[in-house]
């Protein structure tokens, strides 16, 4: 990586197919088929794309790669997905609305859950993807620039048993709250989720 060539810039709508393709493995249901799935990870990421200015990616200037994306939300703001939900899942079978609709609940509490630890000076991490190795903490850093430069003076998230939460313990960020979310948990696992907050 060649700092000099990486530019962050306004998150271009259009690289959304870019950031399904990374995550589609790791996020994709159980149900329904490939058209489905896909539908429902593109929710996931608009659910984390709030209607604000902090919406970001990082590009290679020298090659025009699209490296790497990260999102931020102040207390209280909507994401783009609002508008877009009904029409993108509209016509489904009773078993898939199920499935989006526990999708929907879970991350509206998980939201609103982070939200209310918040300050009105906080602001919230919702997604940041990285597509090369490497690029996810260099979006970061630059990221926790702009929005420190913007008066933000903590950066909360919110994450799942799913994802690497341990990354962020080693990445000087406290945990803040640690719960067992019990729809998505059974007798042998508990499905637990976390809050975490940094200092910019």
């Amino acid at each position: 990586m060649k700092s000099d060539n990486i530019k962050l810039q306004h998150f271009d709508m259009n690289n959304i197919p870019k950031l399904i393709e990374k995550v589609y493995p790791l996020w994709q249901p159980p149900a329904g088929d490939e058209g489905f799935k896909r539908l429902y990870v593109e929710y996931i990421i608009r659910n984390n794309i709030f209607k604000n200015e902090y919406q970001f990616e990082l590009d290679d200037s020298e090659t025009g790669a699209f490296c790497a994306a990260a999102f931020a939300a102040r207390k209280g703001e909507h994401t783009v997905a609002e508008d877009w939900f009904d029409s993108a899942f509209s016509g489904l079978n009773t078993e898939l609305k199920v499935t989006t609709g526990m999708c929907r609940t879970y991350l509206n509490l998980m939201d609103s859950r982070t939200f209310s630890l918040m300050n009105q000076e906080d602001v919230k991490l919702a997604l940041f993807i990285s597509l090369t190795p490497g690029y996810g903490s260099e979006i970061l850093k630059r990221v926790f620039t702009e929005l420190k430069a913007a008066g933000h003076k903590k950066v909360f998230l919110w994450t799942d048993c799913e994802c690497n939460w341990q990354w962020y313990e080693k990445h000087g960020f406290d945990l803040v709250e640690k719960n067992i979310y019990e729809p998505f948990s059974d007798d042998k696992n508990k499905y637990a989720t976390f809050i975490f907050k940094k200092t910019l």
